[in-house]
C-alpha cells in the first residue's frame, strides 16, 4: 500500500474508487516502557482480523464490555473449523459408498477441488493481512489517534480499524490468530 488517509471530517472513511473495501483491525495491546522519568505504555500488535464475521464479533465483544474478547474469535473459528470438518467427513463418507450415482460422486469431488482453492485463498489472504497489519501499525505508532483510516495502493483500498485490549495478558506474538 502506498498512502494513507486520515478519516474524512464526518467521522466516515473517504469513498472508494476501487470498489469492496476489505478491512483489518489491528488488535493493540499495551506494555510498560520502562523510562527512566516515568513508566510509559508502548502499544504491541496483538494480532490482526481480516474476517467480516470476526470483527463484528470482536467489536460487538469490546461494545458489551466482554474481558477477553479474543477467547470468542478463537471459539468462533473453533466451531467454523470443527464444522468444516465435519461436512468433510460426511462428503469423503459418501464418496465411499458403493453404487454412488455418477452426478453425486462429481459434485463431491468438485467440493474438494474447490475446498482446497478455499484454503490456499485462505493462506494467501492471511499473508496479505500479516503485510498490511505490519505497515499499518507502523503508521498507528506514528500517530496513536489514528484508529479508523484507509490504505490506498493502485488496485485496493483497506480499512484499517485500531481496537484496544484493556488487558495485557492477552497479548501475544502479532499474527498467531490472523485470518
Amino acid at each position: 500500500m502506498s498512502s494513507h488517509q486520515s478519516r474524512s471530517p464526518a467521522g466516515s472513511p473517504p469513498a472508494s474508487t476501487h470498489g469492496k473495501i476489505g478491512t483489518v483491525a489491528l488488535v493493540i495491546g499495551y506494555v510498560d516502557k520502562d523510562n527512566a522519568k516515568a513508566k510509559a505504555k508502548e502499544p504491541v500488535l496483538v494480532t490482526a482480523l481480516s474476517d467480516d464475521q470476526e470483527i463484528l464479533i470482536f467489536e460487538q465483544a469490546i461494545n458489551q464490555g466482554e474481558e477477553n474478547p479474543l477467547k470468542l474469535i478463537q471459539a468462533f473459528r473453533l466451531q467454523q473449523n470443527r464444522e468444516e470438518e465435519e461436512f468433510g467427513d460426511h462428503v469423503e463418507d459418501m464418496l465411499t459408498r458403493p453404487g454412488l450415482k455418477e452426478d453425486l460422486r462429481r459434485h463431491g469431488i468438485q467440493w474438494f477441488q474447490s475446498k482446497a482453492k478455499i484454503d490456499i485463498y485462505k493462506h494467501m489472504e492471511t499473508e496479505a493481512t500479516k503485510v498490511i497489519a505490519d505497515y499499518a501499525f507502523e503508521i498507528f505508532q506514528a500517530d496513536q489517534k489514528k484508529k479508523d483510516f484507509m490504505l490506498a495502493g493502485p488496485n485496493a483500498e483497506v480499512r484499517v480499524r485500531v481496537f484496544a485490549l484493556e488487558k495485557v495478558e492477552e497479548a501475544k506474538p502479532a499474527h498467531e490468530d490472523a485470518a
